[in-house]
């Protein structure tokens, strides 16, 4: 058997290798993913001094609605990240819309409530980067298969670490380097692969499992037991005005020491509203 899965960790490896560098690639890229595409686009970051109030929340939302025809509701709002970021809405299309089944992005003035950009996601340079971290621009079907090379990444993990991990005090002494006994070549190669590979072991876990819950989230929440969202059974009234700023008010109440970050505004499926906050 040890010889069986020593096989299975170098074949299993060579196989991986590719994909991993890949993703390595595109995961620092999109680490920086705002700074990029800011860069990309300067008209995505306010400039000059602006001694005006904020636009108030209905104006954003309904400039977000009014972007461009054919728009159904709103899907979701992000708060601007700083002082000198937009408002990003990502709306749903109507059926009849030539873009419907495609996600919307439209960047909105903090101040002034203009629309500055409607752009699908995607579309663009850092979009496509993150298309391309999940899916390699292959499709839904390769986010699957690259979930399932996660997990055949954790098992190489979990073999490489029984196998390698000293098991006496000579074994340390060797991979520690304390030994006068000469190495080969490969054998310091061997070591040094060894080595790396314990002392990167909490990160590997760590991005294994982050990148496998980000694949497979139903799974994720079944096995980690965590509740279904509250749906709350509320009325649609479609008939009275939406008082958005109402809706932030009314978390302030509940958690003054929070700031929001995205809201999903109600629609007739979902008439209740979502706030997501985040500590200041």
């Amino acid at each position: 058997m040890r010889k069986f899965w020593i096989e299975f960790h170098r074949i299993s490896g060579l196989i991986l290798i590719i994909p991993l560098l890949l993703q390595s690639i595109s995961g620092s890229i999109i680490v920086f993913d705002h700074a990029i595409d800011e860069w990309l686009n300067p008209q995505l970051v306010l400039s000059g001094q602006l001694n005006a109030p904020p636009a108030p929340l209905s104006d954003i939302l309904y400039a977000a609605l009014h972007a461009v025809p054919d728009i159904a509701h709103i899907n979701s709002l992000r708060a601007p990240r700083s002082d000198k970021a937009m408002y990003t809405a990502f709306v749903e299309m109507k059926s009849q819309s030539p873009l419907h089944g495609k996600t919307i992005e439209v960047m909105i003035h903090p101040y002034t409530a203009d629309v500055v950009s409607v752009r699908e996601w995607g579309s663009y340079f850092t979009s496509m980067i993150y298309l391309f971290h999940f899916t390699f621009l292959l499709g839904e079907s390769m986010e699957l298969v690259l979930g399932f090379l996660a997990i055949l990444m954790l098992i190489n993990v979990i073999v490489g670490v029984y196998y390698g991990w000293p098991r006496s005090k000579k074994a340390w002494n060797w991979l520690l380097a304390r030994t006068q006994k000469a190495t080969s070549t490969v054998g310091r190669f061997r070591r040094t692969h060894i080595a790396l590979g314990l002392m990167s072991l909490p990160i590997f876990i760590t991005l294994i499992v982050s990148g496998f819950s980000l694949i497979f989230p139903d799974q994720t929440k079944w096995l980690l037991n965590r509740p279904d969202k509250a749906s709350p059974n509320v009325a649609w009234l479609a008939d009275e005005p939406v008082q958005a700023e109402k809706w932030l008010i009314s978390a302030k109440q509940h958690w003054p020491d929070k700031q929001w970050q995205r809201i999903i505004p109600p629609t007739e499926q979902n008439p209740s509203v979502e706030i997501r906050l985040n500590a200041e």
